[in-house]
């Protein structure tokens, strides 16, 4: 099961590192549509606010939940 976790945070990561820097890779296959303007903005909070989650997620992991304040 670790193992499983290990993976899917690592996908995690790489998505949202891709959607900060270039949100039209991941936008673009997923809803078929192209990305411009506005949307690239949000697209790019979205990658911010994933990375975010697996910083947080780890740190949790690691040093336990009662000792985490992730804000």
């Amino acid at each position: 099961m670790t193992a499983v976790f290990k993976r899917a945070a690592a996908a995690e990561a790489a998505t949202g590192v891709i959607r900060v820097a270039s949100p039209p890779i991941v936008v673009s296959p997923l809803c078929g549509v192209a990305v411009a303007g506005f949307a690239e903005v949000v697209s790019r909070f979205g990658g911010i606010a994933l990375t975010r989650m697996l910083v947080c997620g780890t740190m949790a992991a690691r040093w336990g939940s009662g000792r985490t304040k992730c804000l």
